[in-house]
């Protein structure tokens, strides 16, 4: 039976977390860790978490290090165990029972696929899809949700191409990220896992979405108080992102006009509202760094 590693990332949000864990106790796949990060929240949960889960394994970062390097943590830690496969899952989340031994099979039947991931829904609407599979659009990268805020049409076992998987669960095979890294940490909130996607797609590997295997999401629980923030990072990792998969002059052209034109006219319209200003200051900061931006267009490995 393969090895799998469970990394959930928590940040401020212990009560969640301890939900999703209670709901990990009764997934039937056998040879899993469970390792929980914890990004530096204001107060350290590592004594809740133990007392309730005494054999989870807690990582405390010293500070907030973004979804991709909280969750590289995890990974580094997957890799020198030598599991075969890590599931990244929000902690925002419940799993259903069968929701690793599915997907693990499935992930088994080829190795070409590299991350595979479950059918989500909405928490406080059980019944709607929230995210199972999306396509880019190029050269804007323009994400195309399928059947978002619809319900699922059916629960037979169904696998499907999918441009990238959600972040807030995703398998991935881990000789896969020896080969080509795990999250690039410079995206730190939002695009890292479009980016894990694209990149593992890029190098001739599959992504794959699976109908029967389900998840639930308190969408957006960690994100909504910093609204302003969510508006700078969309912006500017939108922009990284496009400089990453796009040639010299299909970014300039095609895509910075675009974005810089549309920014502006958003100022304009919204008053200079806070949002509009941060998604603004999104576009400039991609010019405040621009050594660092190069660096990073060439791929992190761990």
């Amino acid at each position: 039976m393969p090895k799998v590693f469970i990394i959930v990332l928590n940040w401020n949000q212990t009560k969640d977390t301890l939900e999703c864990l209670e709901s990990l106790k009764k997934i039937n796949y056998h040879d899993h860790k469970v390792i929980v990060v914890d990004n530096g929240s204001l107060k350290d949960p590592t004594n809740i978490i133990r007392k309730k889960f005494p054999r989870i394994k807690v990582i405390r970062n010293k500070k907030n290090l973004g979804f991709a390097g909280g969750n590289n943590m995890g990974i580094k830690q997957a890799l020198e165990a030598k599991v075969d496969y890590v599931f990244i899952l929000n902690n925002d989340t419940v799993v259903h029972s069968q929701v690793l031994t599915r997907l693990v099979k499935v992930a088994e039947e080829d190795k070409k696929v590299a991350i595979l991931g479950p059918q989500i829904f909405y928490y406080n609407k059980p019944k709607k899809i929230w995210f199972l599979r999306a396509n880019l659009t190029w050269p804007m990268a323009k994400i195309n949700i399928w059947n978002q805020n619809k319900p699922s049409p059916n629960s037979k076992k169904k696998l499907l191409n999918t441009d990238y998987v959600a972040g807030a669960a995703m398998l991935i095979r881990t000789d896969v990220i020896k080969k080509l890294g795990a999250f690039d940490p410079y995206y730190f909130l939002y695009w890292e896992d479009i980016d894990l996607c694209v990149r593992f797609a890029k190098a001739g590997y599959k992504i794959r979405a699976l109908t029967n295997a389900y998840v639930w999401h308190k969408v957006s629980t960690t994100t909504n108080k910093i609204n302003e923030k969510n508006s700078f990072f969309m912006v500017r990792n939108r922009l990284y992102f496009c400089r990453k998969y796009n040639n010299f002059l299909n970014f300039w052209v095609k895509v910075f006009l675009i974005i810089f034109v549309s920014r502006v006219w958003k100022l304009v319209y919204n008053r200079f509202d806070n949002h509009s200003i941060a998604g603004f200051h999104g576009l400039l900061s991609y010019f405040k760094e621009p050594k660092k931006l190069e660096k990073n267009l060439i791929i992190n490995k761990l």
